[in-house]
């Protein structure tokens, strides 16, 4: 088995070496979407709340159906460089107000 990342979203699988083939030059020269980030705030949950806040997450980023949402660079992880993102969702139908996706975890108890 290999473990594949996926460039395109950023998720990863286990795929048969059967399974695999080498992508073709010109897939290489797209532009990735994914980026190995950090949230805006660490996530401290209280005990059993873990399967809450993840579907929480998933449901304000709309996560799966593809539909746009916005990141802003608030600074790089000391050390790593990697940088540190605070994640803006449509805040209900009004297009132009928007919802940061930590704040709202937090307003919702699961961030201290």
């Amino acid at each position: 088995m290999l473990d594949v990342d996926c460039l395109d979203y950023g998720d990863s699988l286990m795929v048969p070496v059967g399974r695999a083939f080498r992508l073709q030059p010109q897939f290489c020269e797209l532009p990735f979407q994914a980026i190995r980030c950090t949230l805006d705030a660490e996530l401290v949950l209280p005990a059993g709340a873990s399967d809450e806040c993840i579907a929480e997450f998933q449901r304000l980023t709309k996560c799966a159906t593809y539909e746009p949402i916005r990141a802003r660079l608030i600074r790089f992880q000391p050390g790593t460089g990697e940088p540190v993102l605070q994640l803006l969702v449509p805040a209900g139908a009004d297009s132009n107000s928007q919802l940061c996706v930590t704040e709202e975890l937090r307003r919702q108890g699961f961030l201290l």
